[in-house]
């Protein structure tokens, strides 16, 4: 571990500081500007979110079949009445 000494005079006022220095880091670890994303997970997870959106797009539309047959069913039994 370093030590900076710091010492001197500033206008009227006596300076004497020492000021520990933190080791250097490894320059891997930070880095500016941030580095891109994979792009290659990035189109994995777009592939899965629209797979899952075809899915759900699927069964709403099931949803809406059922509930019109549902709904025919309902007045056909009305009207029997």
């Amino acid at each position: 571990m370093y030590t900076v000494k710091l010492s001197g005079k500033i206008e009227e006022t006596d300076v004497d500081a020492s000021v520990d220095i933190e080791e250097v880091a490894d320059s891997a670890s930070p880095q500016f500007p941030e580095p891109l994303p994979d792009l290659q997970a990035a189109s994995r997870t777009a592939e899965q979110a629209q797979a899952a959106a075809s899915t759900a797009q699927t069964l709403a539309m099931i949803g809406i079949v059922i509930g019109a047959v549902g709904l025919a069913l309902g007045l056909w039994g009305l009207r029997r009445r």
